[in-house]
């Protein structure tokens, strides 16, 4: 039997295994896999380079301007359309780096005089993204990485065109910088309230305005209980009991919270409710937060859930701090510290910023959370640099952490 041959026979999920391998190693052989080696490979090939669509926020790639796997798709939606699950919008110019999605054709943008350094950018239109998602009838995530704000009525478009739609995210990646976060728009998310037509289960939101926080409120008391949310994010200068109360009961099965703030709306009340609400949760993440959270947070949580199995705080170096915004670190020793397999409390550093803020300078660990550790039976990963550890600390969860791993 000849090789090409073996390979028309093997199972779908094999031979797509083996394409994904191939266009990620060589890119170069994207359009012979399409083209040129039969009808199987053919359709392993669309299946695997169309799965995930990478589209840049410039409008010049959803016209003849510049070849792209969108054009491709928009020039035979029937073909091609219905293979993709994921649409990702990110900033024009992208670096590519091993092991990311990538882009079916080459943009020419060395040899394309209308794409040169000096031309302008084109933000893609409603329009536009009303014309790639019309195409994409089986598309199930959907994520806004640009630093512009996504164009009005984007939520209204997928839930008439995208009935399958499960994960949303806006999240720029500005946001992933601390220190650059400022500098960034913040989105209104009119059309939020209609993603409440679709059974998301992942939902992630960062950088929204005051209007945009009214707008997830709106968004939230029309899941109510009914909600298929697992995982939820949300980082917003307006988080405040209101809409902590609300996600508490709309995350009530959730198995995964992740929450920052900018803002001082948030309190130990909010903490605390969501806590109570959220009975299945397995992972709790907090991140920069600016609120007025106590010395005693966690010692006013009085039932955590039941299956909270990894808990996360991270803190910017660079950021500025108020004073008290890790006050609420002096009472972790009342964490469920015998049912938790992930502990992490860790600095998020800056290698484009120096400077570290007087509030995240090291200090040694506290001696009652050193303590706390010796219960930790079930601790598998410990990830705790925000402190200094003196060898005689590191040895408690060492002598009594049976199961923590060592990386």
């Amino acid at each position: 039997m000849k090789p090409l041959s073996l390979l028309e026979s093997l199972p779908d999920n094999l031979l797509d295994r083996i394409t994904s391998e191939t266009v990620i190693s060589c890119p170069s052989l994207n359009l012979t896999l399409l083209s040129e080696l039969g009808s199987n490979i053919h359709e392993s090939a669309a299946r695997v380079l169309f799965a995930t669509l990478v589209l840049e926020d410039d409008a010049r790639y959803v016209t003849a301007e510049l070849k792209s796997s969108t054009l491709s798709i928009l020039l035979n939606p029937v073909k091609y359309g219905p293979l993709v699950r994921s649409l990702e919008i990110i900033d024009p110019t992208r670096f590519e780096m091993p092991g990311t999605p990538v882009h079916l054709f080459e943009t020419e943008a060395s040899s394309n005089s209308s794409f040169s350094a000096t031309s302008e950018l084109l933000p893609l239109t409603g329009l536009d993204l009303n014309r790639i998602l019309h195409a994409l009838p089986y598309l199930e995530t959907f994520s806004w990485r640009a630093t512009t704000c996504p164009p009005d009525g984007i939520c209204e478009t997928l839930s008439t065109y995208n009935p399958r739609l499960s994960n949303f995210t806006y999240l720029p990646l500005g946001t992933l910088l601390p220190s650059s976060k400022n500098g960034l728009l913040r989105w209104d998310g009119l059309s939020l309230p209609l993603l409440s037509n679709l059974s998301l289960t992942t939902l992630r939101l960062s950088r929204l305005s005051h209007v945009g926080a009214r707008s997830l409120s709106n968004l939230l008391s029309l899941l109510e209980e009914e909600s298929s949310l697992e995982s939820v994010s949300i980082d917003t200068n307006w988080l405040d009991e209101s809409i902590c109360q609300q996600l508490g009961h709309v995350c009530r099965k959730a198995k995964r919270l992740e929450f920052a703030s900018d803002g001082t709306r948030l309190t130990d009340g909010c903490i605390v409710t969501l806590l109570s609400l959220c009975e299945y949760l397995e992972e709790f993440r907090l991140g920069d937060i600016q609120g007025r959270l106590s010395k005693a947070l966690w010692e006013k949580v009085d039932d955590f859930p039941s299956h909270l199995k990894r808990f996360k705080i991270s803190i910017s170096e660079a950021t500025l701090h108020h004073s008290w915004a890790i006050d609420h670190l002096s009472s972790l020793q009342f964490l469920p510290l015998s049912a938790l397999t992930h502990l992490s409390i860790a600095r998020i550093s800056n290698p484009f910023q120096l400077h570290v803020h007087e509030v995240a300078s090291l200090k040694p660990i506290p001696a009652e959370f050193v303590q706390a550790l010796r219960a930790a039976k079930s601790l598998r990963h410990l990830t705790c640099d925000w402190w200094s550890w003196m060898a005689e600390e590191l040895k408690v969860p060492m002598e009594n952490c049976p199961d923590l791993q060592v990386k």
